[in-house]
């Protein structure tokens, strides 16, 4: 990668060694730790990604070559405690993107037939879809070792493509040029933001004490969930919609407000060629809604309609418009000291993949393990997960900028207005 490539700014929101991409692989049956080292070693050729270092101070990453260094890999037996719970200390730590190796691999064993492996990269370099990419590799690689078959991984789009592709969009002045797509994705983010603002919720005092991170979590019971997922389906729109409509009434309840905007994560792979490649895509994309409607059905159908047009200019990212649009730019500089962001995540690593090896049963929790004691500055994210027949929630928020009352207010209120899509989506939306 040149020199001096910039960073992009969601790449610097994650950079804290504390923020890490992870995955969890429990084995039943024995461990092979050489193939497993082997293993990870091909999937550290094969994606440059898990050997990239993100340099804030020098504002570039960088693309190192493989060596067989790049990978941290250990193996060790379980303590006391248990074989997760010696999973949790060991992936606890840090790890720092600016410094290699960045691709953490660590074993532990309980017996001769029960281990686990924890995979981490920091976030920096990885989203979440990556972490599917990883485990699938690694498991294909660890089943052709162990079966004495030779390891052929594809060979992926490059994310320093991706990157340099995205460094030419905003320097071409033909994508900014009137008829342009970038002039006509500025157009429409300046209208659809304009006199938007970050929800007007309240912040602490400063000289705070206590844990600076605050994690709720919540899950909607399994019923709940299907009637959910059969009202999403009669509006032919997804549980995504529900949860981005349930989050700005959850937002209007707690601050009064009408007019919400909620900044969601997606996962910014619009090019297939970028499918099965590890690196950084997440983008930012705004969604604006007044919050009243006669039914939650067709206020579901609003969001549904508002998130289709936003996607449809979401292919040139926010941060390129920025630089394009005084209304854009405003809003996002609003955001920077205001970062309330929603995320909705479908992918579930290591599904399919449970007897891809011979003799073994893998099982793949999706809980966090490396995350729980990340601090994200002035940062509240909202995660809504749909990695099983269940929606769950991980909502964790710096004590420091929110107030941990209200963050619990809306934290409830969203389960609530999301049991509400469900059993109750003829109901109005909007002041009693």
């Amino acid at each position: 990668m040149p020199d001096g490539l910039p960073v992009p700014l969601v790449q610097r929101r994650v950079a804290d060694p504390g923020i890490i991409t992870e995955a969890v692989l429990v084995f039943a049956g024995p461990l092979d730790p050489a193939a497993l080292r082997d293993a990870a070693e091909a999937v550290c050729r094969a994606h440059e990604a898990t050997r990239t270092t993100v340099d804030l101070d020098a504002d570039r990453q960088t693309v190192h070559p493989y060596t067989p260094g790049a990978v941290c890999f250990a193996v060790c037996e379980a303590g006391r405690g248990g074989l997760l719970a010696t999973l949790d200390e060991r992936a606890g730590r840090p790890l720092d993107p600016a410094r290699l190796p960045v691709f953490r691999v660590d074993a532990v064993t309980a017996s001769r037939d029960r281990a686990a492996v924890h995979l981490a990269l920091p976030h920096a370099v990885a989203d979440y879809t990556s972490m599917e990419i990883v485990v699938g590799d690694l498991v294909t690689a660890y089943a052709g070792l162990t079966a004495g078959r030779p390891v052929r991984l594809a060979v992926p789009g490059l994310f320093t493509e991706h990157l340099r592709h995205r460094a030419a969009l905003a320097a071409d002045p033909a994508v900014w040029a009137p008829g342009g797509k970038g002039h006509r994705a500025a157009e429409f983010w300046a209208d659809r933001l304009a006199g938007a603002a970050p929800p007007a919720f309240g912040r602490p005092r400063p000289g705070g004490t206590g844990p600076r991170t605050r994690v709720l979590a919540g899950t909607l019971e399994p019923e709940v969930s299907r009637r959910l997922a059969e009202v999403c389906r009669e509006a032919r729109c997804s549980p995504f919609h529900a949860a981005v409509a349930a989050f700005a009434e959850a937002v209007s309840a707690v601050t009064g407000e009408e007019d919400v905007t909620t900044m969601c994560v997606v996962h910014g792979r619009n090019d297939p060629e970028y499918a099965r490649t590890v690196g950084m895509f997440i983008e930012e994309v705004p969604f604006r809604q007044r919050v009243r409607a006669g039914t939650r059905r067709a206020f579901l159908s609003s969001v549904a309609v508002h998130a289709f047009t936003g996607y449809v200019h979401a292919a040139t990212p926010l941060a390129l418009v920025a630089g394009h649009s005084p209304e854009v730019a405003a809003f996002a500089s609003r955001w920077l000291t205001r970062g309330l962001f929603l995320q909705y995540r479908p992918q579930r690593y290591g599904a399919g993949l449970e007897d891809a090896v011979d003799g073994v049963r893998l099982s793949f929790p999706q809980e966090a393990h490396a995350m729980n004691a990340a601090v994200m500055p002035g940062v509240a994210l909202f995660s809504v997960d749909h990695t099983t027949d269940v929606l769950t929630t991980d909502f964790r928020f710096d004590t420091r900028r929110w107030l941990p009352a209200e963050m619990d207010r809306l934290h409830t209120n969203f389960l609530d207005r999301l049991t509400d899509y469900a059993l109750h989506p003829d109901a109005p939306v909007g002041p009693s």
